[in-house]
């Protein structure tokens, strides 16, 4: 996952600097869900407006473009991961009921440099069919009961 690692880096770094986080940049994650939905949750401030960047990756998803094992180079994909890594990404203000469907938007590759790049979804099939829908939406946390 190029980007999210990018994003988690820099927000280390952020912390490190000064002791604190300012969370210009948040990178959540969560394990691979069973089928069924993903659900994952993130404390932001009320009224602030986000830029939603979502990774996602199905390992061994290879096709023509990505495949296992390439005749003509002689090569092997290593890490079975197929097809790249595809980003979908979403702009929202967290303001309660707010809701918002994330567009797929390129996909995410390392440059010579180790970079995370978007490019176009040239060669990609089914990666891009990884969630049936997706959404993000602003809500009111349900409080928690804590047993001392």
């Amino acid at each position: 996952m190029p980007k999210w690692f990018e994003i988690n880096k820099n927000e280390q770094q952020a912390s490190d600097k000064n002791g604190k986080n300012d969370k210009q940049q948040i990178a959540i994650t969560g394990a691979t869900p069973k089928p069924g939905y993903f659900n994952t949750r993130v404390r932001v401030t009320p009224g602030t407006r986000w830029i939603c960047w979502i990774e996602v990756n199905l390992a061994g998803d290879f096709n023509e473009e990505y495949p296992e094992y390439d005749e003509v180079k002689k090569t092997s994909d290593d890490y079975k991961t197929g097809q790249p890594a595809l980003l979908y990404r979403a702009e929202i203000e967290a303001t309660l009921g707010n809701s918002v469907k994330p567009e797929l938007s390129g996909m995410c590759l390392l440059d010579s440099l180790g970079n995370a790049v978007i490019k176009s979804l040239s060669g990609i099939t089914t990666a891009s069919e990884i969630f049936d829908e997706m959404n993000i939406i602003v809500s009111k946390p349900r409080p928690r009961i804590i047993d001392r």
